[in-house]
């Protein structure tokens, strides 16, 4: 059996819209999982939907905003509902801005973190009790290098909701690994997606200059590290972070 592949795993995804999110779910389908796909934008939802389907895949869609905590309740019900369990957690969703901390609303620091970080939370607290159950669960959180060292492009509030995630997940690893779930983040440099580029060609300029591989990363590049810890050959991997950034940091 090939431990890198999700056949009859249930998997879901968030942020899938666009950026990792799509990419993470093209590499589930493309590696045999069952796919909940969720994202607040239901046109990039459809979309990415019929792009895997024309592959042989057929996922189920759900409109959510992850930061609405009750929202996600209704989601998650409705995808245990349809698939009877989850396997597999790829928490994606996410924003970013740049703001310098002197004139950053509190408004817009409570926003990053109700999404980057308390969406994780909504959507792992939703999976968790089946987990323990079957004794069985992957829960994989996309982090950042911003949340290991900081933001360079006046992104603090960016950088801290990042780096909850890292903090949050090694303690869920800690908590229910005994249950045999893994739980881990991947940590992206700069990725050519709507997000990335956001950061403007001073941004990207600068990244490719100190990253050791001379150029940004590709959203599949780093599906594809989501999808190695979503399967069982990562089956002795837990409470870690990995770097996807072209060597801008090394561990």
């Amino acid at each position: 059996m090939d431990k890198f592949l999700l056949d009859e795993k249930v998997a879901v995804v968030t942020g899938a819209g666009s950026g990792i999110g799509k990419a993470t779910a093209t590499v589930f389908a493309e590696r045999g999982a069952n796919l909940a796909l969720i994202d607040f934008n239901k046109p990039n939802l459809e979309n990415v939907a019929r792009d895997i389907k024309q592959k042989g895949s057929s996922p189920k869609i759900y409109v959510s905003d992850v930061s609405d905590a009750e929202s996600v309740a209704q989601v998650f019900e409705s995808i245990l509902s349809q698939f009877k369990k989850i396997d597999i957690l790829a928490n994606v969703a996410g924003i970013w801005e740049s703001i310098p901390f002197l004139q950053l609303p509190m408004t817009n620091i409570r926003r990053m973190l109700d999404i980057n970080f308390l969406g994780y939370v909504n959507c792992t607290k939703m999976v968790l009790p089946g987990m323990v159950k079957r004794r069985y669960g992957k829960i994989i959180s996309v982090a950042s290098v911003a949340g290991k060292e900081g933001s360079a492009l006046g992104s603090s509030h960016y950088a801290a909701s990042k780096g909850a995630i890292n903090a949050f997940s090694c303690s869920m690893a800690r908590e229910f690994g005994s249950y045999g779930i893994n739980i881990n983040t991947v940590c992206p440099g700069l990725i050519q997606t709507p997000m990335g580029e956001a950061t403007g060609q001073a941004g990207m300029e600068g990244y490719v200059k100190k990253c050791a591989l001379k150029r940004m990363g590709q959203p599949e590049e780093v599906a594809n590290v989501i999808s190695f810890l979503a399967s069982d050959a990562a089956s002795y991997v837990t409470g870690q972070a990995w770097l996807v950034c072209g060597g801008t940091r090394f561990d």
